[in-house]
């Protein structure tokens, strides 16, 4: 399969994808990964600044002395709390 052909077939995967439900998306979207063959060009490269800065967001979201929100609406509350001065 080529890359164009590769492509094509994705989209209308992803057309398809989209009627789904979530459990059955997740589950279609794991056979599709195994059958495409790996496509080269693709492949992430990052700097070292975001290499260092995805550690320190792991290391963060790890650390349990690091208070951390459920929920968007918890967060906001809490920083409207914080602006607030109470």
């Amino acid at each position: 399969m080529k890359a164009g052909e590769t492509m094509e077939t994705i989209l209308e995967l992803q057309n398809l994808v989209t009627k789904l439900d979530t459990a059955n998306q997740q589950a279609l979207l794991q056979i599709v990964r195994a059958m495409l063959p790996p496509m080269t060009g693709f492949e992430r490269s990052y700097s070292k600044e975001t290499l260092a800065a995805m550690e320190e967001a792991r290391a963060i979201a790890q650390d349990p002395s690091v208070k951390g929100y459920r929920s968007v609406t918890a967060l906001r509350y809490a920083l409207e709390s914080e602006l607030d001065g109470d």
